[in-house]
């Protein structure tokens, strides 16, 4: 049995994770994380008598669950993730957006255009375009 955390529970992919977690027998959902988290929410998102809502780091340990989901946001995610592996519990990453860009360079818009394939005008009958009877490409 695989103990799941999930953090940003409260959000659409938080709760799609936590109804996919509470779906597969392989898993037990064991704890929820979100600091601004009440006792309250438990009840609200319909989540199993047992299951833990953390709101602090200090209330994680290595018992508490295999792996953290996490669904929350670019500030949070990374101190998230501290936390977790701190703990000794492995995270899953899956909040999406970027508060800074990647490092990394882009080709050069010349690079770009010499990669794409040279398209020539299309004059033809729909029909041909319907039947594929006609090449586009070079």
């Amino acid at each position: 049995m695989i103990h799941v955390l999930v953090a940003g529970f409260r959000g659409a992919m938080g709760q799609k994770t936590v109804k996919m977690v509470q779906s597969q027998k392989d898993f037990a959902l064991s704890a929820v994380f979100d600091p601004k988290a009440t006792a309250a929410d438990a009840q609200k998102y319909g989540l199993p008598a047992d299951t833990k809502v953390l709101t602090s780091y200090d209330q994680l340990n290595p018992d508490i669950a295999d792996v953290w989901v996490d669904f929350t946001n670019p500030t949070a995610v990374a101190a998230n993730i501290e936390a977790a592996i701190k703990a000794g519990i492995h995270p899953v990453v899956g909040t999406a957006s970027r508060s800074k860009p990647l490092n990394r360079t882009r080709p050069s818009p010349s690079a770009r255009r010499s990669n794409r394939p040279k398209l020539r005008p299309f004059r033809g009958s729909l029909n041909e375009v319907r039947t594929g009877s006609r090449r586009l490409l070079p």
